[in-house]
């Protein structure tokens, strides 16, 4: 029961989705085809029975390719006859599992994928599997808000935006290799991610779109809001799998990281994985390069968080907005971060307007 109810809940996933919709395109596509190209060879057959009406076996091969033909057109008609069989039901109305059901549902997942308007290449759209162990390196005038409040966040996972701020501090991190940020830098990469999560947040509830801060639903909510995504994914942590039916129901989902080079490298750097960097995506990294002053060639990597929200056919934009070791360059960044905030939350209003409103 439990492997069956999983399964219905899964057939909304954009890489089971994608499969199904590809089979059941083949079977309709064949059913379409085979039997254009029986017609055409009974003509022939008919033909080569009038020119020579003793051939052996003439008029069995002419019932043949029409039993045939008749049967392959009704193949959908007749799949769906048999998964009305299959489909299995408990006293339970919640646990039930339908085939027909499940084909619908992807059927409708495979239409939402590419909201994002994915461009070829790699990146936020769809993947092909969850790797657990990718590296992880104006409608109002512009108003300052106050970033420091620790309080958690309003109705979170309520849908719209998800801000993951990346990274965390020890003892915390040190459950994951790399996961650690505290060097011995002007600039922590964990406190800069988590205070542009909070900066993006204000101005997505000041333009009274639905936002929420992953961190903070995953219990981070102390003044350091010390919770990762990428550990309590990795680790299955009953904090994740609480919270991962509301993950499923978000409409983008940004990720925030700095950078660090050691040779006084900066710029801004969108990562990606297998599928493409999407138009939106863009748009972000323009929002940032506007005041950052410099943007960097796209970074391919398996990265887990990027590859489980493609999974589900959700749009994920994962971005090194800086150089945390370039103290000039974060400089910089640090004067204009609210307005880097401010033009991220308008990209988000532009392109997904009512949908994500409250």
């Amino acid at each position: 029961m439990y492997l069956l109810t999983s399964i219905n809940n899964a057939c909304s996933d954009a890489a089971l989705a994608r499969g199904i919709s590809i089979i059941y395109t083949v079977i309709e596509w064949i059913s379409i085809l085979v039997p254009i190209i029986l017609i055409v060879s009974l003509v022939v057959s008919l033909i080569s029975m009038t020119v020579d009406p003793n051939q052996k076996d003439g008029q069995k091969k002419i019932i043949r390719k029409v039993a045939s033909a008749l049967i392959i057109f009704l193949v959908p008609s007749l799949l769906g006859v048999v998964m009305s069989f299959l489909n299995y039901a408990t006293d339970e109305k919640s646990e039930i599992f339908n085939f027909t059901t499940c084909y619908k549902a992807a059927l409708q997942a495979n239409e939402n994928i590419g909201v994002g308007e994915y461009n070829s290449g790699a990146g936020t759209s769809k993947g092909n599997g969850l790797n657990l162990y990718g590296d992880l390196s104006g409608l109002s005038q512009y108003v300052k808000k106050e970033t420091d409040d620790t309080s958690s966040s309003a109705s979170l996972g309520d849908g719209g935006i998800l801000i993951v701020a990346g990274h965390s501090y020890s003892p915390y991190c040190a459950q994951f290799r790399n996961e650690c940020r505290e060097e011995d830098w002007t600039y922590v990469e964990p406190t800069e991610t988590r205070k542009l999560a909070k900066l993006l947040k204000n101005e997505l509830d000041g333009m009274n779109l639905k936002a929420s801060i992953a961190n903070e639903m995953l219990g981070g909510t102390d003044a350091k809001m010390n919770k990762s995504l990428f550990i309590e994914m990795g680790l299955n942590t009953q904090a994740f799998q609480e919270n991962e039916p509301k993950f499923k129901k978000f409409t983008h989902v940004i990720e925030f990281h700095f950078n660090a080079a050691g040779s006084g490298a900066h710029g801004t750097v969108l990562m990606k994985g297998q599928a493409g960097i999407s138009k939106i995506d863009n748009e972000i990294k323009a929002a940032v390069v506007k005041y950052t002053g410099r943007g960097l060639d796209d970074m391919a990597m398996g990265l887990q968080n990027q590859r489980y929200f493609q999974n589900l056919g959700i749009p994920m934009t994962y971005l090194e907005v800086e150089f945390y070791d370039n103290n000039s360059a974060m400089a910089k960044y640090e004067t204009n971060k609210e307005k880097i905030a401010h033009e991220i939350a308008l990209v988000f209003q532009k392109n997904y307007g009512d949908k994500i409103s409250r």
